[in-house]
């Protein structure tokens, strides 16, 4: 790992003057109407439409995900 010392400052090259550009750059909002594409889902169909996504992802490319399913742990209380 670089250290961030003088000499690597240096080999920065960072220019002193700093240039103001004609136009902000700040994001400016847009308002798109949506279109019969695209509807709306609920907070409950969100997961759901991404296990979707991700298995037609799978299907196209053949990546599988890099995350192992892992059994729930099943915890048992003790009887006091």
């Amino acid at each position: 790992a670089n250290k961030l010392d003088a000499e690597f400052m240096v080999n920065m090259n960072i220019k002193i003057t700093i240039s103001v550009p004609a136009e902000s750059s700040s994001m400016k909002h847009v308002e798109v109407p949506l279109n019969g594409e695209f509807p709306s889902i609920s907070e409950e169909d969100v997961e759901e439409a991404v296990r979707n996504y991700l298995q037609i992802v799978k299907e196209d490319t053949g990546v599988k995900s890099s995350k192992k399913k892992r059994k729930r742990a099943s915890v048992k209380k003790s009887a006091k």
